[in-house]
């Protein structure tokens, strides 16, 4: 297995710090390994694309897991897509950039990429599991209450612990931090997509029905 030796580094001083300080760490940035580290249970089609893909454990103000999936030829892609259809949380939202869209933020995990892409973006595995479903989809197994379901049972997208009640509620980034265990967590499973129109080409694919799509492609100077 190939892992970042700094990131595991910087994982046990994280863990340390923890420990000293009696609390989470909302200060720290992240944690990249240069592996595939889905949980085990996922569908198995997704268990080659293991060695070209990374993982992102980041938080600042929500903690957040990322699964980074490079595709090199346009087959492999379209082979796919429809298993990573199955993880997304319904209603959750779908993001389309170019891998050239310009970076806003040098500490946000979204860096620019130069390739195709497909980004899992989900809760970090220590809080949250996946449930396979007679279906085929998977289903979020997590300790969010009913409160952090918005309108016609979707998800909220990032959920904080409120101090009242030990209760995860939807956080709106309304600045009560008094009112609340920090840091916030990512509560659902969304999916990024870098479209480069011949690699990842959204005239070849199907678009999941009932599901919002951001398109933020328009960032591309080259658009």
């Amino acid at each position: 297995m190939r892992q970042n030796r700094r990131g595991r580094v910087w994982l046990a001083a994280l863990a340390i710090a923890a420990a000293l300080l009696g609390r989470e760490v909302a200060s720290a940035r992240g944690v990249e390994t240069e592996r595939g580290e889905w949980p085990e249970n996922w569908p198995k089609e997704l268990e080659p694309f293991r060695e070209q893909a990374s993982s992102i454990s980041y938080g600042f103000d929500v903690w957040t897991q990322y699964y980074i999936i490079t595709f090199r030829t346009r087959e492999e892609f379209e082979a796919v897509w429809p298993v990573l259809l199955k993880l997304k949380s319904a209603g959750a939202p779908l993001c389309l950039r170019t891998p050239d869209a310009p970076k806003t933020d040098v500490n946000d995990p979204a860096v620019v990429r130069d390739r195709p892409q497909v980004w899992i973006v989900c809760p970090v595995p220590e809080i949250a599991k996946y449930e396979l479903q007679p279906n085929g989809e998977y289903r979020l197994i997590a300790p969010w209450s009913d409160s952090a379901v918005l309108d016609k049972g979707v998800l909220a997208e990032r959920v904080v612990k409120r101090k009242a009640d030990g209760k995860w509620v939807v956080w709106e980034d309304n600045g009560a931090d008094g009112d609340f265990i920090l840091p916030a967590h990512q509560a659902r499973v969304q999916l990024t997509l870098y479209v480069d129109g011949e690699v990842v080409d959204l005239n070849r694919i199907p678009l999941p029905k009932d599901t919002p799509i951001l398109d933020e492609r328009k960032l591309s100077p080259n658009r």
